[in-house]
């Protein structure tokens, strides 16, 4: 996400995601899962198989476990 606000010019110094990679420090947020936005992660990495798709390490976790 950080990458993409650099790419697109979106340079927010209040901005979490902006800074942590700006500073190259790594995000965990493991409530991420906790709500529909996991159950679309764990669908799309499903659904995608061996094929490219976005991977988030709780992500897979969850994955596993579903």
């Amino acid at each position: 996400m950080g990458a993409y606000l650099e790419k697109h010019g979106c340079k927010a110094p209040d901005s979490v995601v902006y800074e942590t990679y700006n500073h190259d420090i790594p995000v965990f947020c493991p409530a991420f899962l906790d709500c529909s936005a996991g159950f679309g992660l764990v669908s799309q990495q499903h659904a995608r198989g061996d094929g490219p798709k976005l991977s988030l390490d709780n992500a897979e976790d969850f994955y596993e476990l579903t």
